[in-house]
């Protein structure tokens, strides 16, 4: 298989290069090359500023790159493509021609070796010579292919434009603060029942007081009757 992969990032104007750097470092720890790259930068004023690489990377390293790279701190993705080609049978096909040319350079080396005559030379040699050059063109295009194969495409476009900063939530974990605001909540509520238990009891009491004084009154008025009566 062969894998490949377009990014597009968005990152405001002064950032540009800040962004093109981090690209670098992150081709660079994953054992990638630049093939290409151009860096154009321009003031905050006139806007327009973009880079563009063409990138090799290990294809067993392409996704985390592209995780990476997606998560780059000054940019959002604007665009992503990934592209995979199966080259199965071109593998197969490749290797094919490539054990024919190496038999067939054998075998005309042979009858080179028992060739009589100078025109028997010569034509097995222009043959031998039209066999190598294919055989080397047929390894050239198989070592292409295993690089290929080995190592992934990346184009990776940079443009200037805004960049979307995420909203967290609100941790609903316990903090200080948020300990403190609740035991001031529930001083709050302890408070308030307290004053409506007080203003309960206020009431209460005052009825209490007058109900002993009226039975106070009752026991005076009926001993100062007793002791008229006397």
């Amino acid at each position: 298989m062969v894998q490949s992969a377009q990014l597009t990032l968005s990152t405001p104007n002064d950032r540009i290069e800040n962004v093109s750097q981090e690209v670098f470092n992150v081709v660079a720890e994953e054992n990638g090359t630049v093939s290409n790259s151009q860096v154009t930068s321009a003031t905050p004023g006139d806007g327009g500023g973009y880079a563009v690489f063409s990138l090799s990377i290990p294809t067993g390293n392409l996704q985390q790159a592209l995780t990476r790279l997606s998560s780059l701190r000054y940019a959002n993705v604007s665009s992503r493509t990934d592209g995979t080609q199966n080259v199965s049978n071109q593998y197969t096909s490749d290797q094919r021609k490539i054990a024919d040319g190496k038999a067939l350079r054998t075998a005309l080396l042979k009858q080179l070796q028992t060739a009589e005559t100078q025109a028997a030379i010569d034509s097995i040699q222009a043959q031998l010579k039209l066999a190598e050059t294919q055989l080397t063109s047929d390894q050239n295009a198989f070592s292409s292919l295993q690089h290929r194969i080995s190592f992934s495409g990346l184009q990776v476009q940079i443009n200037a434009g805004p960049v979307i900063v995420p909203v967290h939530s609100q941790s609903r974990g316990l903090t200080i603060g948020r300990a403190v605001h609740d035991a001031g909540r529930v001083l709050v509520v302890a408070a308030g029942v307290a004053l409506i238990g007080l203003a309960l009891m206020i009431p209460v009491g005052l009825l209490t007081a007058l109900l002993i004084w009226i039975g106070f009154s009752l026991r005076r008025r009926r001993r100062e009757q007793a002791l008229d009566a006397s």
